[in-house]
């Protein structure tokens, strides 16, 4: 060999040896800046964990296990695009580390790459089954496996779910509401006009968020926004909540209050003076050493759902119900069991006001990835139906975690990161498809003062289904502004009755058994007489055939109010009063109405009240209080009515 090529020769191992030992000598330098990125993130320093990392990368950008670790921080703080591109490159140096495409398909799954997640779900089982993956030199664990076909099976549905995508457009719910910060809706009153909220903040992004509760009411020029308090001296963190449909009743979540028995207990507050009242705790029936949270009342007060981690369940969180009986005390919950709750976590129960249609968020069912919402509707023998996937784009890749249905229920409320919003998450509403609805509801909606000085009253307010008798819904007026709201559902006869010791009680007919749809509210303007002489008050709930005077079954509520009435006020006397409209013969007329108060009297002579105090009279059509033009003025001038004498 020539002296030429031998030196040639030298010059190339000398140069090899240098390259090896700067690449060794990079790599030993790429490690000291792992490891200090590693302590930094025991010390919950991940600002300085990044810097350390990258730091390590530009020394040796092959180094697979710096990528892999950045990918993981990244999942950390929710940057999974990125974490994507990171486990990506760890793959691309280590292919031997297969668990880096479980990894990789994991991430694909929650940023909604279905298609490519399903492919790299499928690399990895395939690896698996050839017994060519490993991890650190062992067989993959077999819950790996479970997790890449559950990211399989996941993907698919997506994929299937998005072919048909649903004709809904959600919108922004107003600027004074949302903000860069996040906002979860908790719950909106049955008039849509009073809504409560979770803003949710972040000083750092590693500073535990600041979660604080918001009240906003709607009149005509939008909404108006304050903090929602209650009247506790507790520091303890308060959300997930739900409020009746008068909006004068909170239950919510307190955590952490020395008046509870677990981490989160249940509690209730009423409004007062405009302020809400100190929050007293449900009690043991409800709340366990464990975790209960997320209430959703029913339309009647006397169901409450909610999520709890007891004993006794089916999966880690699931949802339970719970039943008020007569003396308020809330019965033993009972867990909704399948197919409503999973292994998995369901959370954020809502039962819209028509007592049989829920709205919950799961992970444990057919969906997106994360969590989806579903609903599950109650049938006539009480058991709940298979839940259904609320579909695309109600449901996405990210976590959907509450929905709230309009008693109408043709609009939702929903919590959305969806692009275009003030940031993080924001309210949207939207219109909800057919095939997604609950059963329409109504409501009546009043306000209670007094007759002479127009001063709001708290009266009791009770909603009658007339068919049998049975009370369906109790609830105060406001002492604030004698406001109350109750829902009515389409089908039903129902009778309003509000009372207060003191003063005469008022009575209202809503006939909606032969309705079907939920119609526009009830709006009314109730004015309590004071028990006085000559004081005098419609019987709205008494009901005969046409020209007869036999009482019908329904006027039993109404009549049995009538007496209790007079039971608790023995000193009075009354005269009940019959009339007519002006069809007919004049004279028969008159007969009509005096044997119809005749009949209401012998009913009240027959429950035990003295005769002496009663007395009767018909007037045909010679006093009518409307027009005997129309239907719904005649039906009016056909009344019956009590005096004070």
């Amino acid at each position: 060999m020539s002296s030429r090529w031998l030196t040639v020769l030298l010059l190339s191992v000398l140069a090899t040896c240098t390259i090896m030992d700067v690449s060794g000598q990079n790599r030993r330098k790429a490690e000291r800046l792992f490891s200090d990125a590693k302590d930094a993130l025991q010390l919950a320093d991940e600002p300085k964990a990044i810097d350390l990392l990258n730091k390590s990368l530009q020394v040796d950008s092959t180094f697979a296990d710096a990528w892999g670790l950045l990918g993981d921080v990244n999942v950390d703080g929710g940057n999974n695009e990125t974490a994507i591109s990171n486990y990506q490159k760890a793959y691309f140096y280590n292919p031997g580390k297969t668990i880096l495409l479980l990894l990789i398909a994991q991430n694909e799954l929650r940023t909604g790459r279905y298609a490519d997640a399903r492919s790299d779900a499928d690399k990895f089982l395939a690896a698996t089954l050839s017994n060519s993956a490993n991890r650190l030199g062992t067989i993959p664990h077999q819950s790996e496996v479970i997790q890449a076909r559950l990211i399989n099976q996941q993907a698919e549905t997506a994929i299937a779910i998005m072919a048909h995508p649903l004709p809904v457009v959600l919108h922004n719910i107003d600027s004074e509401i949302n903000t860069p910060a996040d906002e979860y809706i908790n719950t909106i009153t049955a008039d849509e006009t009073t809504l409560i909220f979770t803003r949710k903040s972040y000083k750092s992004r590693l500073a535990r968020p600041l979660e604080e509760l918001f009240i906003a009411h709607k009149d005509s020029t939008g909404w108006k926004v304050k903090p929602l308090r209650f009247d506790s001296s507790e520091e303890v963190n308060t959300g997930a909540l739900c409020i009746s449909p008068d909006g004068n009743t909170v239950f919510y979540t307190l955590c952490g209050s020395y008046t509870g028995y677990g981490s989160c207990d249940l509690y209730v507050s009423q409004r007062r003076n405009n302020e809400w009242s100190k929050p007293i705790n449900l009690g043991p029936t409800i709340n366990t050493p464990g975790w209960e949270t997320q209430p959703s009342i029913s339309a009647d007060g006397n169901t409450i759902y909610f999520v709890s981690t007891r004993p006794g369940g089916i999966g880690k969180a699931d949802i339970w119900m719970s039943k008020r009986d007569k003396n308020d005390n809330w019965g033993v919950p009972v867990n909704l069991g399948e197919p409503v709750n999973t292994a998995e976590d369901e959370m954020s129960p809502f039962i819209h006001p028509d007592g049989k249609t829920l709205y919950f968020a799961s992970k444990g069912h057919p969906g997106m990835g994360g969590s989806d919402l579903f609903l599950s509707r109650l049938n006539a023998d009480g058991k709940w139906q298979e839940p259904v996937n609320l579909g695309y784009p109600i449901n996405t890749y990210a976590d959907e975690i509450s929905l709230l249905v309009n008693p109408a229920g043709d609009k939702g409320y929903i919590s959305s990161t969806q692009k275009g919003g003030y940031g993080g998450f924001d309210i949207y509403y939207f219109t909800l498809p057919p095939e997604l609805r609950p059963s329409p509801v109504t409501y009546v909606r009043g306000i209670v003062t007094d007759d002479e000085t127009n001063m709001p009253l708290a009266a009791n307010v009770e909603l009658i289904n007339l068919e049998n008798a049975q009370t369906e819904i109790k609830e105060t007026s406001s002492q604030d502004n004698g406001s109350f709201l109750v829902c009515l559902k389409p089908g039903k006869d129902y009778g309003l009755n509000v009372s207060k010791p003191g003063y005469l009680f008022y009575s209202q007919h809503f006939a909606l058994s032969e309705i079907k749809e939920a119609g526009n509210p009830f709006i009314l303007n109730i004015k309590l007489q004071k028990i006085k002489t000559g004081s005098t008050t419609i019987l709205n709930n008494i009901f005969f055939d046409i020209d007869s005077y036999a009482l019908l079954d329904k006027s039993k509520a109404e009549l049995e109010r009538l007496v209790n009435f007079l039971k608790s006020n023995p000193s009075i006397r009354i005269k009940i009063s019959g009339h007519t409209d002006n069809h007919g013969d004049d004279k028969l007329n008159q007969v009509l109405s005096e044997n119809r108060a005749k009949a209401v009297v012998n009913y009240l002579i027959n429950a035990g009240i003295s005769a002496g105090r009663l007395s009767y009279a018909g007037y045909g059509a010679t006093c009518p209080i409307d027009t005997n033009l129309t239907d719904e003025g005649r039906a009016k001038n056909r009344r019956t009515e009590f005096k004070i004498e």
